[in-house]
């Protein structure tokens, strides 16, 4: 069961920091969070299920958080993997129904920012600039589905893992030259939509894109080749940003 901590700091700062309370004043910020809390669960613990009542505005602190749903043949498919810094719930918010679609586990455990949806709905309705931000959040998700869309409409099993290990790469800031996955690789094709022998079949394809998988051991061999140089910079300890599909892998996704 899910219990309430003491305030860690650098928990909350993590709540503190994130964007969509980025033009509010440091008062302003203690002034919502103070409304919420933050609690810790254990491996596969929920943090909601599909139905219950919608209440909290998540942010987690640490640790990951897998959402997802139950499909009618009853397979598992995850809609979002959640990390450290991450907001989840935004568009559940506004459902008139005020019931989830989705389910929320904690991966291994995590430590998460529960905000009392009624507060956060008050800060929207006070501070423009989180409405704000909240929209532009909502519209770049709403992209990232539909680019996902297409991607499983045009790209090979191999070309869709070969984008997520690289956007994976870069949104943990790993080193490209070499990393250990931060999932499981069952986990992996929830995610992707697979089945997981569908993956498996998969790995040995990476090579052609500069991509080595050894048991949970990534490394990009041929950055340029995969079109994944940008994140050389991610190597050198630079700043770390999400880089979009190369021009030759779009066009290997449209030519398979």
């Amino acid at each position: 069961m899910s219990q309430r901590l003491l305030i860690n700091m650098d928990q909350l700062d993590i709540a503190r920091n994130i964007s969509l309370f980025s033009d509010l004043t440091e008062n302003e910020k203690d002034s919502l969070l103070k409304e919420g809390g933050i609690y810790s669960y254990r491996s596969k613990e929920c943090l909601f299920m599909e139905g219950d009542p919608i209440k909290f505005l998540y942010i987690v602190c640490d640790g990951l958080v897998q959402e997802f749903r139950q499909t009618a043949d009853g397979r598992e498919l995850t809609v979002n993997i959640h990390k450290k810094g991450d907001v989840f719930c935004k568009t559940e918010i506004f459902l008139n129904e005020g019931l989830h679609n989705t389910n929320a586990m904690a991966i291994d455990s995590a430590y998460v920012m529960e905000l009392p949806i009624d507060k956060f709905k008050e800060s929207l309705q006070k501070h423009k600039s989180v409405a704000q931000r909240l929209a532009s959040s909502l519209a770049r998700f709403a992209a990232m589905k539909q680019i996902e869309v297409e991607q499983q409409a045009t790209m090979t099993s191999a070309q869709i893992l070969a984008l997520f290990l690289r956007q994976t790469c870069a949104s943990h800031g790993l080193d490209p030259r070499g990393f250990s996955l931060p999932y499981k690789k069952s986990l992996i094709a929830s995610r992707l939509g697979m089945k997981l022998e569908t993956l498996s079949r998969a790995l040995p394809k990476l090579k052609e894109q500069g991509i080595t998988v050894k048991g949970s051991h990534v490394s990009f061999t041929d950055l340029k080749a995969s079109g994944l140089a940008g994140l050389q910079a991610a190597a050198r300890g630079n700043a770390v940003k999400f880089f979009p599909p190369s021009r030759k892998i779009r066009e290997m996704a449209h030519a398979s």
